[in-house]
């Protein structure tokens, strides 16, 4: 029989579960993570922290595809969510001396140990589920846990430090759960119109779309190609074959 969980609150990191994603191949389809985080009970409230890649600091990089996934969660699955300005800096490359600015994450593990202790200090959990393998975050484990507080850690496996493994309550891998969660994209059907069978009928007896047969040695007269002048063949015995001599006078066609 599954612990019970009490008054459960989550805190994801979104920076971490991103990672593991790259890696993985697959990606998290997230109402499908929290229906499988509240079959140990109902979660009271979900936070969310990430990174502002479209605030002012971060505007001149690129913009963000991110608000689009930030929008989702709060109107949707009614998430709070946090943002922070992230880090710039330039690294120059040692051989061509490129430059290049660069965005780092900044304030996210701050964010999430500081909003995790002021809540248990005031006892506004009484399980925390925290979506994040980052060893950063030990000492504010590591002292909730001493509150008598339980926390529960959802990771990937090469994303998890070795002392959360150890201090965890629980500890469920992102990996183990794929299939319950994996996001299933449903191919589009194929709309565009089939040129091939259309108005087939119509033109099935229409002989002059019949592609005619070339008449025998024929060689077209094409002025860009020869300077202006004839063309004629090197080979008289190609002429001669055709029933054409030099006494004879030329057909129509052979003019």
């Amino acid at each position: 029989m599954p612990y019970p969980r009490g008054k459960t609150i989550c805190f994801i990191d979104n920076a971490n579960i991103y990672r593991g994603v790259g890696k993985a191949g697959w990606r998290i389809d997230w109402k499908k993570l929290q229906e499988f985080i509240e079959k140990g009970g109902p979660v009271w409230q979900t936070y969310l922290f990430g990174t502002d890649m479209t605030s002012p600091s971060g505007a001149e990089a690129s913009p963000s595809s991110s608000d689009a996934f930030y929008h989702f969660v709060r109107s949707q699955l009614h998430w709070h969510v946090k943002l922070y300005e992230p880090r710039s800096y330039v690294t120059t490359c040692r051989n061509c001396q490129y430059t290049r600015s660069m965005l780092e994450e900044k304030g996210v593990d701050v964010g999430i140990a500081t909003k995790m202790l002021i809540l248990a200090l005031n006892k506004g959990y009484d399980t925390a589920i925290l979506m994040s393998g980052d060893g950063d975050l030990y000492e504010c484990v590591h002292y909730i846990l001493n509150l008598g507080i339980r926390v529960e850690i959802i990771s990937w496996k090469d994303q998890l430090a070795r002392e959360m493994f150890d201090i965890a309550s629980n500890v469920t891998f992102f990996d183990d759960i794929r299939s319950e969660i994996e996001l299933i994209r449903e191919a589009r059907p194929d709309t565009r119109p089939d040129y091939r069978n259309d108005r087939g009928a119509d033109y099935a007896n229409d002989r002059s779309l019949e592609i005619r047969p070339g008449r025998p040695n024929y060689q077209e007269y094409r002025p860009e190609l020869n300077n202006g002048e004839e063309h004629a063949s090197d080979d008289y015995d190609d002429l001669a074959d055709s029933g054409y001599a030099e006494d004879d006078e030329p057909s129509p066609g052979n003019r």
